[in-house]
């Protein structure tokens, strides 16, 4: 993901938040409200670019809730 993704990609969030918010966010939340949506995206664009090694087991491999079949 560029740059611009990313900046586009904090617009809308803000845009959405703006949009169901607007009534509740003072003058004064706006940036920290900013700050928290550049935080979240980039978290998020660094597990999207992560890369997992062959040791990571598969998302279905391990199961504990389940019991055997026969219980």
């Amino acid at each position: 993901m560029n740059i611009n993704d990313h900046e586009r990609e904090k617009e809308i969030m803000w845009d959405l938040v703006n949009l169901h918010f607007t009534d509740l966010i003072s003058d004064d939340q706006v940036e920290k409200i900013k700050e928290s949506i550049a935080g979240i995206l980039t978290d998020a664009n660094e597990i999207r670019s992560a890369k997992l090694d062959d040791s990571f087991p598969l998302l279905n491999s391990y199961q504990p809730f389940r019991g055997d079949a026969n219980e």
